[in-house]
């Protein structure tokens, strides 16, 4: 076969590789022939290709900036070392690094990538696969291989190729005749001998920048017209009607393929999950040739020859690529590239699409066997199920573990129903079906239905209801909370369910339950989140940081004003990446000649990218893992106003609430519309209790780490909120910060309710009193308005002697006997959390009490002293002096001290009146020994001291052997007169 040359349209086209973190390890369905080369097996699922995609994909925006860069991918180098592979247009691109993140970086010149269209000869039929065909109005492309699909008893046998080969780009006709060889190569539309298919059914391309899957389009044709097979003696033959589904693709795979321009190639999978936008058309403009009509696909396969050899050329779209072992099982459709590299669609994506199944010429692919198992919503197998094909087709009953087989199944898009005892509802699911046979696996529904319905709250107290949340079952419906917040799901199918409540600025939650009755009731209280600053919950800010990408310290006060009034326990925080929308892009250098190094930094935020440096906004992140500590404490500072020493801005609760290491998983999303989740989330390790009445909130976080994350930040003044920092490989040595500015993180505050804090009871100090009337009992105050809840009000004040109840008020007034007491004063708040406190309340025993009731005190021979009911404070009558005394005297009889005291407290109230002269007074006079000597303790003097009212005393005796009182008076006239009352003597 000849291999001609065709004229190239070259154009600087984009290849841009995301790769795909979630694909399962390979399954290819059979397994490979002895003998074979063996493969690298390194697939997505491989940690070292994800470790390195991961940080191609972070790299790959600003790589693409540069001139002359025209693609990214991951894959290996010269000696099998996963590497980042950067794609040039050409030699001596300057400023490609040698390594990202530690990652060597294989640059590879491989042109710019163009769909290929070439031509070739006319083959007798049935036509070989591998040749050239096209559209009439086309040049020419390649025969992938015939495909089938069997409706009823027919069998249709169709050519498989591009769009472009096809379909000349969505501008051809249903029923357009497809021509061998393509006209290009000579055929011609006007000779019968060079129809070979018509045109049956084709994928659009879009041309407007919107995603595309595939270029492929189907031919109807014979198995008379069309064969099976390369060339006879020439290609790898027939392939097989197994495929290797998408999942199951590996970097490093040997595939070959046969096509009209190269024809037999081989090589290898050099990258997967391809992101590529391809040229249809090119013009002259200006002098040079520009790309005027191209096409983004995804989900692509990169694929290179041997030693980065070319694997295709112009005229081998269409070819069919397979394992390059004894399977040969098909891989992809090949549909574009470049002078070095291959662009293909995985094979099963085309297929299903189409409905129809690889022709390997056997006859044994068109059928296959579809296995799986019936259970319930539970989970639990269902025996006895019927699991049918197509309404009418072949069918199985599931055994007793729910499993069942149904073979002689027709390859192709087949509809399955799995149906079971009235009990249940039955169950139709599609799916494609090759010579490997298919997996289809079922859950039922029970066919009685009954009612969900609760309440969402919030996790406040009062679990304040939530209006308009949104509350999803996982049969699919949904329906919206009242003003009350309650809802109600009906015609929910009985079975294990799962039930999620979701609210603005709250945590969602999801449910298991069983709903095995007419109406089961679900409540939800949902945590709450708070975004500081405040204004950016659901808006990008206008700028950056780099808390997470540099070793430092920072301190971010946030004002109290972006919180409620009530006090929180933040349980966690979050950060949210920088959106790519956002008019402040992040900074990162990926260049040799560097750039302003402020950009590096968190004051760096909004400043304009310099020479040498790139955007990447809102990439996907690797799995990174972060060292981080967090402490969190309630400050007087204000925001803008912080001190560059750090000890000055914590405050005096600050606590430890996160050290250790934080693993970040694959995050965010390039081209998002709006700011992303807040999905690098701190869970704090101790719960931090904030109260707004308090002060703000300083957050203070020492990153002992580097990486590339770059975070949401806002660096406006007036935002309530600021920050200082040091960038140090040392933060815990950092007393001092480098700056500050009015930035902040915009961080995700994730709380609940705090623990209901017991009220403090406060029952007042211990008290000591007397036996005032010597009755065996004291009245006495016990006051509890010292008590106090921090976090809500006291709504029951209990006294209580052992199981006596003395009082159920703030201030009671009991009466105890001689003796000590303790009494145990319990508070109770609004939330019905108690504090308890204890009081010592001690009622001593007068050891002399006398109010001259009975005038018992014996006087001196002047016998001036007498009952008086004229004045008194205790009982009705006082003691009194008057008329000419001449220092008249009445003395107590011996005062006995109990055994082991010698000292006394003294206390009594008296008065003189106001018409006694100098000279004139009342005296109180003490003996400690019975009499023998007495010592003036106390005077009141006329004229000299208060008079006219009643005046208590109270005197301390010590060395005490027998001890006795006097009271003496000092009169001139009958209307002078002085009084005594209430006397008491307590040992001590």
């Amino acid at each position: 076969m000849k291999n001609l040359a065709s004229p190239r349209r070259w154009l600087p086209a984009t290849l841009i590789v995301l790769l795909t973190l979630n694909l399962s390890p390979s399954a290819h369905g059979q397994g490979r022939g002895r003998g074979q080369p063996p493969r690298q097996g390194l697939s997505l699922a491989h940690p070292a290709v994800a470790a390195v995609a991961n940080v191609q994909n972070r790299h790959t925006p600003g790589l693409l900036r540069l001139g002359g860069v025209v693609g990214t991918a991951t894959g290996l180098d010269a000696n099998g070392q996963v590497v980042v592979k950067v794609f040039l247009e050409g030699a001596g691109i300057p400023g490609i690094p040698a390594a990202l993140e530690g990652v060597p970086v294989d640059p590879e010149v491989t042109g710019a990538f163009s769909a290929f269209v070439d031509t070739t000869a006319w083959f007798p039929r049935p036509v070989p696969l591998g040749v050239s065909i096209g559209h009439p109005a086309i040049t020419a492309g390649t025969l992938g291989c015939r495909v089938f699909t069997v409706t009823g008893e027919q069998t249709l046998y169709f050519i498989l190729s591009n769009n472009h080969v096809l379909a000349n780009q969505n501008n051809a006709l249903l029923g357009d005749s497809i021509l061998q060889p393509g006209p290009y190569d000579g055929g011609n539309i006007n000779n019968p001998d060079h129809h070979v298919a018509t045109l049956y059914d084709f994928v659009p391309i879009a041309f407007d920048g919107s995603a595309n899957a595939m270029d492929a389009a189907v031919a109807l044709t014979t198995d008379i017209d069309t064969g099976f097979a390369t060339p006879t003696g020439d290609g790898y033959g027939a392939p097989s009607s197994t495929i290797v589904v998408e999942a199951g693709l590996e970097v490093g795979e040997p595939v070959q393929k046969y096509g009209r321009t190269t024809q037999w190639t081989h090589g290898s999978i050099t990258s997967l999950n391809a992101t590529v936008t391809v040229c249809y058309e090119t013009r002259i403009v200006k002098g040079r040739l520009k790309c005027v009509k191209s096409a983004v696909f995804t989900g692509q396969v990169m694929i290179q020859g041997p030693g980065g050899a070319s694997f295709s050329a112009g005229g081998d779209s269409g070819s069919l690529i397979v394992t390059d072992d004894s399977n040969r099982n098909p891989v992809a459709l090949l549909f574009a590239g470049s002078d070095t590299h291959t662009i293909a669609t995985p094979i099963d994506r085309v297929l299903s699409h189409f409905n129809v199944a690889i022709d390997d010429g056997t006859g044994g692919a068109t059928e296959g066997t579809i296995t799986g198992t019936v259970t319930d919503s539970c989970g639990d197998p269902l025996s006895g199920a019927t699991v049918t094909v197509d309404l009418n087709g072949p069918s199985a009953t599931t055994t007793t573990d729910g499993s069942y087989t149904i073979a002689n199944v027709p390859v192709g898009l087949r509809t399955v129903t799995a149906s079971a005892s009235s009990s249940y509802e039955s169950a139709t699911k599609s799916v494609t079906v090759y010579g490997s046979g298919a997996t289809l696996n079922f859950s039922l529904n029970g066919a009685t239905k009954g009612t969900i319905s609760g309440k969402v709250t919030d996790t406040s107290a009062s679990l304040t209801p939530l209006a308009g949340a949104t509350v999803t079952v996982d049969t699919g419906g949904s329906t919206t909370t009242a003003a009350d917040g309650t809802y109600t799901l009906s015609e929910v199918p009985y079975g294990c369910r799962v039930v999620t409540a979701s609210a603005p600025q709250h945590e969602s939650q999801s449910q298991s339950l069983t709903l095995a009755s007419e109406s089961l009731v679900v409540n939800f209280a949902l945590a709450s989140t708070i975004v500081v600053p405040s204004p950016y919950a659901t808006t990008e800010a206008a700028g950056w940081g780099g808390t997470l990408k540099d070793p430092l310290r920072l301190q971010e006060v946030y004002a109290a004003s972006h919180f409620g009034a009530a006090p929180v326990l933040i349980t966690a925080l979050a950060f949210r990446l920088d959106n790519p929308a956002a008019a402040s892009a992040l900074r990162l250098d990926t260049s040799a000649t560097g750039g302003n190094a402020s950009t590096n930094s968190p004051a760096g935020q909004g400043s304009a990218p310099t020479a040498g440096r790139d955007d990447i906004r809102g990439e996907p992140l690797a799995a990174t893992t972060l060292d981080l500590a967090v402490r969190l404490s309630t400050t007087a500072k204000q925001p803008d106003a912080l001190s560059l020493t750090f000890a000055s801005n914590a405050g005096p609760d600050e606590l430890l609430v996160f050290d250790g290491l934080l693993t970040v998983d694959p995050l965010g999303g390039a081209g998002s519309s709006g700011p992303n989740p807040f999905e690098i989330v701190v869970t704090l390790t101790t719960p931090f209790y904030y109260s707004p009445a308090a002060g703000n909130l300083l957050v203070d976080i020492r990153n002992y780490s580097a990486s590339s994350i770059q975070i949401d930040a806002s660096n406006v003044a007036g935002d309530a909120a600021s920050r200082v920092f040091r960038l140090t490989s040392t933060p815990d040595t950092a007393t001092t910060a480098q700056a500050g500015d009015t930035g902040a993180d915009v961080l995700q505050l994730r709380w609940v309710p705090p623990p209901n804090q017991p009220p403090v009871a406060n029952a007042g100090p211990d008290q000591t009193v007397t036996d005032s009337d010597s009755n065996g009992t004291e009245t006495v105050t016990l006051d509890g308005s010292g008590s106090y809840d921090v976090d809500g009000t006291i709504a029951a004040y209990e006294w209580k002697e052992g199981t006596t109840v003395l009082g159920t008020t703030v201030t009671i007034n009991p009466s105890l006997s001689v003796g000590t007491h303790t009494v145990t004063l319990t508070v109770t708040d609004n939330q019905g959390a108690q504090g308890t406190d204890t009081v010592v309340v001690t009622v001593q025993s007068a050891l002399f009490y006398e109010s001259f009731e009975q005038g018992l005190w014996p006087q001196d021979s002047q016998n001036d002293w007498f009952q008086s009911s004229a004045r008194k404070t205790a009982g009705s009558r006082s003691a009194e002096v008057d008329g000419k005394a001449s220092n008249a005297a009445m003395t107590s009889s011996n005062i006995l001290m109990p055994q082991g005291y010698s000292n006394a407290r003294i206390t009594f109230d008296w008065y003189i009146k106001t018409t006694l002269d100098n000279g004139e007074y009342v005296e109180f006079r003490v003996s400690t020994n019975n009499g023998s000597t007495w010592t003036q303790k106390a005077i009141l003097r006329g004229n000299v001291d208060p008079e006219g009212v009643w005046q208590p005393r109270t005197v301390e005796v010590t060395g005490i052997s027998q001890l006795r009182l006097q009271f003496r008076g000092n009169m001139s006239a009958t209307d002078e007169a002085g009084n005594v009352d209430n006397v008491k003597v307590i040992a001590y």
